[in-house]
This record gives C-alpha cells, structure tokens and sequence, in this order.
C-alpha cells in the first residue's frame, strides 16, 4: 500500500500542476467559448488534488476527518465546471447564464452546507482500515448516496452533449473530435472503476486533470472554437441573412437555414466540409466575392444579382488572439426590395429631368414664335391672320408638349389592372387619333392583363406615328410628337416619303403574335416608309426625333408603358415593309376571345 500511495501521489502532484497550468493558460484567454467553465473545472480539479494529497499525509489520523470535509467543494466545482463547459461549447447555451449556473449550484451548496456542520451527513467512519487513502472505512448516508446520483448524473448528461458535439463535428475537425471523446469518456470511466472497487485510490481528479488537457488542447491547439461551432444560438439559424463560414482552408465550416435556401441547398444535404469551389458550383457570383475576399481586393461588402434577385454580402475576416487568419465569414441579405425601390427613385428622378429639360427647351421655341408674331401683329397694318394662325399652331404645339411631360411624369405611377381586349383599345384609341384617310385593320380576339387608359395611349402614340409618316394627306392638326421615319423637313417632305414608297394612304394593322399556336402577344404595323434598322432602338428614347417641332417623346412614352406592365417591345419591319411594333405579354397575360366580331377594316377618315 505504501508502496501504491507513493504513486499516487505523484500523479496527483503531476495532475495539480497540470491543472494550474491550464489555469494560467485560461485566465488570459477567458473571452474564448467555453474557457470560463474549464477555468471553474480546473480550479475544482485542483481542491479536489490537494484535498487527496494533504489527506494522504494525515492518513489514519482525526485531522483525516476535517481536511475530507473540503473533498465535496472540489469534486462540485469540478463536475458543475465540466457540465457547463458542455453546454456552451456544445452551443446549447452561449454564454452559459447565470440562472443555470446557480440552478447547478444549488445541490452542491447544500451539500457543503451539511458537511461544514457534519462530515457524518455523507458519510460515517465505521473503523480504521489500510485499504483506503484516508486510513477509515466509511458508510454511505442517504444524503451522500443522492449527491452521488447527483454528480454521476450532470457528468453523464454532459459526456452525451459532448459526444454529440463531436459526432456532428468529426468530417472536419477529426483531431479534435479525439481530443472531446477521450477528455468526455476519461472522468466517467475513472469514476465508475473508482465506485466498482477496480482500485483502491479514487483516480476521478486524475481523469479530470487529463480531461482538461485534452479540452485545453482542442481549444487553444486545434482552433477549435476559434471559427464556429455546429451548435449555435437559434437566432442565427433564424436569422433573415445567410451565414456561411469557411475556415482557411475554404472548407465551409458553418451554414445557417437562411444560407443554405440563398445557395439552392436542402436542409437534408449534408454541406459541412465541402470546398468553397464544389459548393458554390451554382453560384458563381458567391464564389467570385470568395476569391475576391481572399486576394484581399474586396471592401468588406458588395451587391450581387443572381436568379433575378440582388443580394448584398458582407465579409468578416476571423481572426485569432494573435491576428492569425482563421477563416471568413459572410453575410448575405437579400436586398431585392430595396433595389427595386431605387430603381423606381432613379426613374422617377429621370423623369423630372426629362420633364425640366423639355420645359427648359422644348417650350422655349414655340413660346419665341408665338412672341415674336405676337410683336409683328401689334406692327402691322394690314392682315394678321397669318400671324395669329401661327401663334394658334404653336399654342397647340405647347398643348401637345404638355400633353407629352404629362404622361410621361405620371408613367411611373401604380395603377390597377383589368383583362382589357385588344380590339376595343385599338377603337377607343383610333376615335381619339386624327387618323386622316388612315385605315385600320383588326385582326385579333386578346385580352390582355392591363390599365385601359395606359394601353389606349400605346395606341394613339403607334396610330399617330404611323399616319403622321405614312399618309399623303394634309397632317391637319394631328400631334406632332412621332418620331419621322427618314423625314428631314415639314409636312411636305413627309408626304414626299409617302410618295416614294407607293401610297397615299397609310393601312394599320393590329394582330396577335403566335409561338407555336401560343399566342404571346399582339402588334400595330403599317404600310409605311418604316423605319431603318440602325435607328430602331434610338427611336424609344427620349427625345429622339427628326421632326422640327416633335418632342421625341411619344415612342418613349409607350416604351415605358410597355415596361411597366412587365412586357416587352421589339422594333422590326412589317409584312408590307413598314414599320411593326412587337408587344411580348408576360405568360398567363394574354388569353384569346370571343367576341363574335369578324376581323377586317374598322374604319377610315
């Protein structure tokens, strides 16, 4: 025996400074995850060591019965330190609060309590004996039988936590997985072997010592807690923003719901440990701020577009006590709401600019025309009709530029839609259009998804565009604002084009577009001079015109209606070589009807 205690206490001596090591170790990296209660663990682990080792020189004698009486404070610390480092670094519970920190205080603080009064509450001496450390045979009481339940209990619940911690964690982190089990399985083991009489010295604040080894290994060698832990606080799982974290290896380490439904992922599919490379395949835009991040060109934030939706990414770099780069984190919103109310700022700001530039020069010429025959009729003696007819066509011109700035301004504003036939627009909008000798042709039963008023100007806009540049005849009032396709002067030179091309008079044709019997949308095409190919796509902006007094808005302005029912409009050449506007619906917009109605001319002026 004498021979057993010696060793024992040697590797008791070893545990204790073992334990103050990892102590010193611990005080100067406290704010790591899980550090404070292996602080508490190894300090308990230390009165427990020094408890066995002063009762080991006073073996066998009455001093025995007061030193034991400490054994309860450090074999508590121990155990209720090693439960709460479980369960925060299992991410259970992060930092551990205090209310579970006094609830697993209250049993050994009772405990100590009776055995300050009495030793006897736990145990009695029954006789003298060499077989044991303390040099007496003891009795379980009740009391003592229960906190052994007690502490046999808490440890087991946090071995379980742990295990699962490290099963979840083990593709990635193998060596630490090692170092949890052994530091998890070593004080239970040790424990029982202890309790089943396998050995006569308690080996338990060993089995810790080493335990904290191991955990201490984990975390200040194998970084184990310095990128993210599986486990973690439900509101990052919760969080609206995708989480993904890559250690410095660009293997993904961490990856909340959020993140996983932002990369195309189910919650099913097993991620952890994939390279930044192979799990971000479908996501490239993710995959180049990646790289962008770790060649150090990035600015810690940015917007991407992916799948019709914008995105604004955030990366953090992680980063030990020391600066070493551990790995990355990323942040990743969905700012789609917000962009497309920028968007919509930008368009509104764009229109106002439009509407001060057109105020600021468009209404600046016919308002000098109007001053300047307004100064000659006050001048002349004889007939001012032609002045005041002049001054009267400007002030019609002013009319159709407001008109114009009007629509234009209110383009952006939201309005309701209805199913709307095609058919019954096109009239509506060819009773408002000074069409001139100008025919129209129906052929088409669509209804569409739409605002009436909105589609009535699309085709008072096409219809005045076609007459104004396809017809012969006197242009008689009609608006002014079309764009001239090849004319260079006034009206003259507008029926000169019409001349050339073969008509006098100018055929509308509205009809349906078909893919494959589906019908995908409608267009309004003409017989007119058409328009050339280089200047198709500078006839829908703003301000484009030929014509010496248009605004260049009309086409614009059906541009935008267009865009805001979410269609699209292409430009190209008509059967007769005119020109053709072709209206793409969004798909479940367009449906066909019955209306009973044959298609043919709707009528001439």
């Amino acid at each position: 025996m004498a021979l057993l205690l010696t060793e024992y206490r040697v590797a008791l001596a070893a545990a204790g400074i073992l334990s103050l090591f990892i102590i010193y170790l611990a005080i100067g990296n406290r704010e790591k995850q899980g550090v404070r209660p292996l602080l508490v663990m190894c300090t308990g682990a230390v009165i427990w060591i020094t408890v066995k080792l002063a009762v080991s020189m006073v073996r066998g004698t009455p001093a025995v019965l007061y030193v034991t009486r400490l054994n309860t404070v450090g074999s508590s610390l121990t155990v209720v330190g090693f439960f709460l480092f479980a369960i925060e670094y299992s991410g259970y519970e992060v930092p551990v609060s205090k209310r579970t920190t006094a609830v697993l205080l209250i049993e050994p603080a009772v405990v100590n309590f009776l055995v300050g009064v009495d030793i006897e509450y736990l145990w009695r001496p029954v006789g003298r004996t060499d077989t044991t450390l303390t040099g007496y045979a003891w009795e379980w009481t009740t009391i003592g039988q229960l906190h052994v339940v007690f502490q046999y209990s808490v440890m087991l619940v946090g071995l379980l936590l742990l295990i699962r911690f490290a099963i979840q964690s083990a593709k990635i982190y193998r060596n630490q997985t090692v170092a949890i089990l052994i530091a998890t399985v070593l004080p239970l083991s040790s424990s029982f072997a202890f309790a089943l009489d396998y050995t006569r010295l308690n080996p338990v604040p060993i089995g810790f010592s080493i335990s904290a080894l191991a955990l201490s290994w984990a975390i200040y060698r194998a970084r184990f807690l310095d990128i993210a832990p599986i486990g973690r606080s439900a509101i990052i799982d919760d969080l609206y923003a995708g989480v993904l974290t890559f250690d410095r290896d660009h293997q993904l380490v961490d990856i909340n719901a959020q993140g996983r439904r932002i990369c195309g992922f189910d919650d099913s599919e097993l991620l952890i440990g994939r390279h930044v490379s192979d799990l971000l395949t479908d996501r490239p835009e993710l995959e180049d701020v990646y790289w962008t991040a770790k060649s150090g060109t990035f600015d810690r934030e940015c917007e991407i577009e992916f799948d019709d939706r914008y995105y604004s990414v955030e990366m953090t770099p992680l980063r030990s006590g020391s600066e070493q780069l551990l790995g990355r984190s990323f942040l990743v919103r969905e700012i789609t709401g917000q962009k497309r109310r920028e968007q919509e700022l930008e368009r509104k700001n764009e229109r106002l600019e439009r509407f001060a530039s057109i105020v600021s020069h468009d209404l600046r010429n016919p308002l000098n025309v109007i001053q300047g025959h307004a100064e000659l009729a006050r001048t002349t003696d004889g007939d001012v009709d032609d002045h005041l007819d002049t001054i009267a066509s400007n002030t019609e011109r002013i009319e159709d530029i407001i008109e114009d700035m009007l629509t234009m301004t209110r383009e952006g504003d939201a309005q309701s839609r209805e199913p709307v036939e095609i058919a019954v627009i096109a009239q509506q909008a060819w009773d408002h259009v000074d069409t001139l000798d100008a025919t129209l042709e129906v052929d088409t039963e669509l209804t569409v998804d739409g605002t009436p008023t909105r589609l009535v100007q699309v085709f008072e806009n096409l219809f005045r565009n076609a007459v104004e540049h396809g017809s012969t005849s006197p242009r008689s009032g009609a608006h002014e604002d079309a764009v001239e396709h090849g004319s260079t002067g006034p009206d003259s030179q507008t029926r000169q084009d019409a001349v050339e091309h073969g008509d006098e008079t100018v055929t509308i044709t509205v009809g349906p577009i078909t893919d494959d019997d589906t019908v995908t949308g409608f267009f309004i095409a003409d017989d007119g001079p058409g328009i050339p190919e280089e200047e198709r796509d500078q006839v829908l902006e703003d301000g484009y015109t030929k014509s010496e007094d248009g605004t260049g808005l009309g086409l614009s302005i059906v541009s935008e209606i267009v865009d805001s029912h979410g269609w699209e409009m292409h430009v190209t050449d008509s059967e007769a070589g005119g020109a053709r506007f072709d209206i793409e619906c969004e798909t479940g917009t367009v449906e066909t009807v019955d209306n009973g109605a044959e298609p043919g001319p709707i009528g001439t002026r």
